[in-house]
């Protein structure tokens, strides 16, 4: 939820520390710190007054994205299992 305050904006950080090797010929697909990047952009937005959300690598589905198109999806909460 956006919560009662009026948000600048909204801001989403989408952290992958690993992608499917079989779209990258010849590439494990293993990223360092990519969430932890996410994770630290959101503080920053927060900070600045945005509503800010997170999806991390195994959370960060096409369907949990496409579930974020609409505000009231939007939580505090950062997404990730």
């Amino acid at each position: 939820m956006l919560g009662g305050a009026n948000p600048k904006g909204i801001s989403l950080h989408i952290g992958l520390n690993r992608v499917d090797p079989v779209h990258y010929a010849g590439w494990k697909g293993e990223l360092v710190a990519c969430e932890n990047d996410a994770r630290d952009m959101e503080t920053i937005a927060r900070s600045q007054g945005l509503v800010a959300q997170s999806l991390l690598t195994k959370a960060a589905t096409s369907t949990a994205l496409l579930g974020l198109r609409r505000p009231e999806n939007w939580s505090r909460t950062t997404f990730s299992h």
